[in-house]
């Protein structure tokens, strides 16, 4: 007489494993339930939200940085003028300016730089511009003052600012000082 096969017995005792996991609350091996997949679509749509507002902070951060960049350069370039100026004013003075030996600091080398309209600034403040600067337009304002520096009478603080034309927004503001080279040869 032949044996009865193996495999029968064995795929009745697997069903019965099954039936009893599924009684015990046991999740069936063959896919994911609905919920699994609802907390993976949240996990992934959170995790894209998050990097897309990465994205656009980054974005909106790269167009101020280059709107700074571009006010910073524009005061460079008015600076280095204001420089140039300033080591040429009283030059041809030999052995020294006249208006080295002013008792008074409005008298003194850098007032004078400050209002001579022909080889000095040409006045306290000047504004210029308009400039488009990364899709807005500005304007620079340059104040002189020497009344408040540490040397009034050689030495021309200045403040900058570039302001947006509809006044909204400052993109840069700096202070500096300017020391005129003919104050260097007074005695």
């Amino acid at each position: 007489m032949a044996r009865p096969s193996v495999k029968p017995r064995a795929e009745a005792l697997g069903q019965l494993w099954r039936l009893y996991l599924h009684f015990v609350g046991v999740p069936s091996p063959k896919g994911f339930a609905l919920i699994e997949v609802m907390v993976a679509l949240m996990v992934t749509m959170i995790f894209v939200s998050i990097t897309m507002q990465m994205f656009v902070t980054a974005a909106f951060l790269r167009s101020k940085a280059d709107q700074y960049n571009q006010a910073y350069n524009w005061i460079q370039e008015d600076y280095e003028g204001v420089v140039n100026k300033a080591s040429q004013y009283e030059a041809g003075s030999v052995p020294f300016s006249p208006l080295c030996s002013a008792t008074n600091p409005a008298n003194g080398l850098a007032a004078t730089f400050l209002s001579d309209a022909v080889n000095g600034l040409g006045g306290t403040t000047v504004t210029l511009g308009p400039k488009p600067i990364a899709g807005k337009t500005f304007t620079l304002t340059r104040v002189g003052d020497y009344a408040t520096s540490d040397n009034p009478y050689k030495l021309l603080k200045l403040k900058y600012t570039v302001t947006a034309t509809d006044g909204s927004l400052i993109a840069a503001d700096l202070s500096t000082e300017v020391v005129l080279y003919a104050g260097l040869r007074c005695p």
